[in-house]
């Protein structure tokens, strides 16, 4: 299982890691159709499991697609 940090996943994805702050907040997380899964290690520690985020991706991309 390999885990990214914010700065790790931020690269992945190309945005700052200020935006994967905000997709990962409580409030973002609970109005969001795909929230970002995200493990919340103390109370500022993020890490993210990189099987999840691909998961996540592909959640995105399926909801973004015109049947």
């Amino acid at each position: 299982m390999e885990l990214l940090t914010v700065e790790d996943l931020a690269q992945l994805l190309k945005v700052s890691p200020r935006a994967i702050y905000e997709l990962s907040r409580n409030r973002s997380q609970v109005r969001g159709k795909h929230p970002l899964p995200a493990i919340r290690i103390h109370k500022k520690m993020l890490r993210f499991r990189r099987s999840d985020i691909e998961q996540w991706l592909n959640k995105c991309a399926d909801a973004g697609r015109v049947q």
